[in-house]
């Protein structure tokens, strides 16, 4: 956005568009942790069972992390 732009986003919010992209990148972060919480308690839920294997719980974990990790470098935070 130019200068002009910048200046009317502000105007009509009442906040910077920096500031509302923080809003949203924490809110996208918020909602991929509850995600790996619940693929992480689903995967231990199965191991419980014997419906799954220690590899399927170190699998979720891995695709989990890798996720949280790059929502964080697209977020910048």
């Amino acid at each position: 956005m130019n200068a002009q732009q910048l200046l009317s986003f502000q105007a009509a919010t009442g906040h910077t568009a920096g500031t509302v992209s923080l809003l949203i990148a924490s809110i996208l972060m918020v909602l991929i942790f509850i995600w790996a919480a619940w693929i992480v308690r689903q995967s231990l839920s199965s191991l419980q069972r014997s419906e799954a294997a220690m590899t399927d719980l170190l699998f979720a974990g891995l695709r989990v992390a890798a996720l949280i990790w790059i929502g964080m470098y697209i977020a910048g935070l």
